[in-house]
């Protein structure tokens, strides 16, 4: 990154040969704010987009009060943001930047909740991304509330679009299958990933060479933190998965299932190119059958019950609480209970006919 000066507040830090970027106010002061990663490298446009989110045209600290660019750079410069998990702080961070745009130079005040409204309806054509981008309209006024920036929340109550709700189904066989096949390779790896490892699209999208355990060459093993809920698991590699993994590793990228560029790719970008590649007529029939990447984490929960399995290793395995895994499961467990069942009637009845 020669001949790019860095921004005030912005620093370097250099890890096994890849450059990482961080934001942080007064950095090694005892009253330094929050670091806050950078997703991506200063020869990237959004590098200087998000820096100017971040800050909101000048420090919080002595910056003019009362616009929503004021309150938006004040509360990503808050411990209130820093302390949520780094995936959720990315994804606040997408949709404050689009805040920020609409209504910086606007008085927090004066935004009513028919600019709200007109917010949301402004992602009609994408009622999740619709519902969430006012999830975090709704986050940043209530702070603006709790700390004394404005007196009333105009996102409050804002009615959600309606949105397809039926749950994420596990995949069957034809889709892994189909997916494996005639997906593009990042598409591929991730099915494969997300399968065997069981974990969610966010976690299985940040997985990087520095997760993957080598160290036995019998039984590779991928190490992961858990975004939504701090967990810690090492998962033995099964031996579906090692061809992808070997496959990933001969591409030579810092991440498993990167951008073509050889980037990382975040959840987001993920879920645009997973909507793309369903609708390109190969993968059409795995569109058709209404298949999500979260039914790819249920099928590791069904299978591994399917076998087995208890609640506690497949919590050690994918990190599921007993709750979830008996909400995933419990359409298996009552088909086998039922079996149980008649096949215990019948051997007390013999043919049928007794009671």
């Amino acid at each position: 990154m020669s001949g790019i000066e860095l921004p005030k507040h912005v620093h370097k830090v250099t890890a096994r040969g890849r450059n990482y970027y961080y934001y942080q106010l007064r950095r090694n002061r005892p009253d330094q704010g929050p670091r806050i990663k950078l997703e991506f490298e200063p020869r990237d446009p959004r590098f200087w987009a998000d820096i100017k989110a971040i800050e909101g045209r000048q420090e919080p600290d002595v910056m003019p009060r009362g616009t929503v660019g004021t309150l938006v750079a004040a509360y990503l410069a808050s411990p209130d943001f820093s302390q949520l998990a780094e995936a959720t702080r990315r994804d606040y961070l997408r949709y404050l930047k689009i805040i920020d745009e609409r209504f910086g130079r606007f008085q927090a005040d004066a935004i009513r909740k028919r600019h709200a409204y007109a917010f949301r309806d402004s992602f009609a054509d994408r009622p999740s991304t619709a519902n969430h981008a006012v999830a975090v309209l709704k986050a940043l006024f209530e702070w603006g509330v709790e700390h004394d920036e404005l007196e009333a929340n105009p996102a409050d109550k804002v009615k959600r679009l309606a949105v397809d709700a039926s749950p994420a189904e596990p995949w069957p066989a034809w889709a892994i299958r189909l997916a494996m096949e005639k997906g593009r390779p990042e598409f591929a790896t991730f099915v494969a990933l997300a399968l065997y490892t069981g974990q969610r699209t966010a976690d299985v999208v940040a997985m990087t060479l520095t997760d993957l355990d080598r160290t036995d060459p019998a039984r590779w093993k991928i190490h992961v933190v858990q975004s939504k809920t701090g967990k810690r698991r090492i998962i033995p590699v099964h031996r579906g998965l090692r061809p992808v993994l070997e496959a990933a590793l001969a591409r030579g990228s810092f991440a498993l299932m990167p951008r073509p560029n050889g980037q990382s790719m975040t959840a987001e970008q993920f879920r645009a190119m997973y909507y793309r590649e369903i609708r390109r007529s190969e993968l059409r029939p795995l569109r058709e059958a209404r298949l999500k990447p979260h039914g790819l984490r249920k099928l590791a929960a069904v299978t591994l019950r399917e076998i087995g399995m208890t609640d506690a290793q497949i919590d050690a395995l994918i990190g599921m609480g007993k709750a979830m895994v008996e909400h995933y499961t419990i359409s298996i467990d009552h088909e086998r209970l039922a079996e149980e069942a008649i096949s215990a009637w019948e051997s007390r009845t013999g043919n049928g006919n007794g009671t």
